[in-house]
């Protein structure tokens, strides 16, 4: 073997150990391509948490980042858990995509509004990160729905350059509402810089 090549071989094996130990370069959503959702084996009324995430996300009780998003929403009160996803090799500090789970309890007007337009194509409740399931009682009954129809009916601010919001806009990828609970269960997805 000539010299070069011995010396390229080790450095070679530890690239290849090194790459093997960190996150692939996927998007947050681990499992986005699949067309059937799964129940969570931590509790079976939820599809199976998607998202990936570089710290344990923390449970925050806020309405504030709700009713920023989503004019139209009128929470009252909120869990919640926001992080940014794990994206890639070289990302590791500087993370593009953020996810946000949350239950929240919202107004009659806004769950009106919601239930206009059901999905009722699907039957599990969304996918939240699976720290929130207590907060959703059991004895409530859930409609999906439309994405499309909310995101339009939630409607988002327009943010002027002398008000800045607290994080960057969202959008739904996933919701639910309980109208006997005034309860809502939702997933969104945003992108810094957006």
């Amino acid at each position: 073997m000539k010299p070069t090549l011995k010396l390229l071989a080790p450095a070679l094996a530890v690239i290849a150990l090194v790459s093997a130990c960190l996150p692939s370069a996927s998007s947050g959503r681990s499992s986005s391509h699949k067309t059937t959702l799964s129940p969570s084996k931590l509790d079976p009324r939820f599809a199976e948490f998607r998202y990936t995430f570089t710290e344990k996300p923390e449970i925050q009780e806020r309405v504030d980042i709700l009713n920023e998003q989503w004019l139209n929403l009128d929470a009252t009160e909120a869990h919640l858990t926001l992080a940014f996803s794990r994206t890639g090799f070289f990302e590791l500090n500087n993370e593009p995509e953020f996810w946000m789970s949350g239950v929240a309890t919202i107004s009659d007007e806004a769950t009106t509004m919601l239930l206009n337009k059901t999905n009722d194509n699907r039957t599990l409740l969304p996918g939240i990160y699976p720290g929130l399931y207590e907060y959703v009682p059991k004895d409530c009954t859930f409609s999906n729905i439309d994405l499309e129809h909310a995101n339009k009916t939630l409607q988002r601010p327009q943010f002027s350059h002398a008000t800045v919001p607290t994080i960057d806009p969202m959008i739904i990828q996933d919701l639910a509402v309980s109208q006997d609970c005034h309860l809502m269960v939702i997933t969104a997805l945003g992108h810094r810089g957006s």
